[in-house]
Formats: C-alpha cells, structure tokens, sequence
C-alpha cells in the first residue's frame, strides 16, 4: 500500500471518528441538554515581573508581556492567547462542519487579526470586553455582567472607565 493510500486513510478515520463523537453529542444533548452546559475555570498566578503562569486541569500556558510594556518578553502575551482560542475554535468548527457534510480536509488554516490601543491597557473597560468577547466568540453570553474588582471589593455596578493603578 502505498504511502499516499495511508495518508488518505487517516483523513477518512479522522473525518469518521468526528463525525461518531458529533453524532453522540447530538443524541447525548437530545436527551438531556443540561448535559450541554459546563463551566470551564481556569486560574492565573504571577510569578515573575509580569510573567504569570495559567492553568486549569491538566494544562498550564506561561504568558509575559514584551520589553515596552515592561516585561521580558519571554513567552506570549495573553492577546496572542485570546487570538489563538478564536482562531483554534473557528478552525475546529469548520473541520466538524466538513466532515458532518462528508467532506474530507487535508488542510485548512483560519487568520485571526486584533487591533489593540495601548493605551487602553489599564482601563477595566478592555477586561470587561475580553471577557465578554470570549463568551460571544464561543456562542454564549455571560450570565450577568463583569464584576472586576480591586482589593477583593465586589462593585455591583457596570462602570468600566476606571483606571488601574500602581497598587490596585
């Protein structure tokens, strides 16, 4: 068997395998949507300068921040996160969309752009934003609105035009 046949056999039990877990989610959710619903946490802990590491469950992703904005650049800063999340769930809709349409890919690629403003970067506004954009790109909303805080203080309101400071 040829080498070119291999390759063309993993793409089908690739397509295949897809379609068998899609089909079981569908039937799963029928049955009982609450099923559907799941809460994903993930925690952030600072461990050098403005280096932190993330994690939730088993996996762990180191983010920095570059030299201008005082980091040391040494790993991705979390805009690169949130683009790549964006990116990797389009592309992982797509493939499911194709292989439930019998449609078998070699490759396919998604380009994910995001403008930033610098000097939006201590505004609470642009948190309140990710936050919500995050949920939006995953087809959902949030529950109720962001509530960030300073000092551990919940501030029940929607007012995102402070500024963070030096000790917040």
């Amino acid at each position: 068997m040829g080498e070119g046949r291999l390759y063309e056999e993993e793409i089908m039990n690739a397509r295949e395998r897809i379609v068998a877990a899609q089909d079981r989610l569908v039937r799963l959710f029928e049955k009982r949507p609450s099923a559907a619903k799941g809460t994903g946490v993930t925690k952030a802990v600072l461990r050098d300068g403005l280096v932190c590491e993330a994690s939730g469950g088993p996996w762990r992703m180191t983010f920095d921040q570059p030299e201008n904005y005082g980091g040391t650049d040494s790993a991705p800063d979390p805009g690169f996160a949130g683009r790549a999340a964006v990116a990797a769930c389009l592309v992982q809709g797509y493939a499911i969309a194709f292989a439930k349409a019998g449609i078998a890919l070699e490759h396919l690629e998604v380009e994910v752009c995001g403008e930033s403003d610098g000097r939006g970067n201590m505004a609470l506004a642009m948190v309140q934003g990710l936050i919500e954009g995050i949920a939006l790109s995953m087809g959902g909303r949030p529950s109720f609105p962001t509530i960030f805080t300073i000092h551990g203080e919940t501030l029940h309101n929607n007012y995102y035009q402070n500024k963070m400071k030096a000790g917040d």
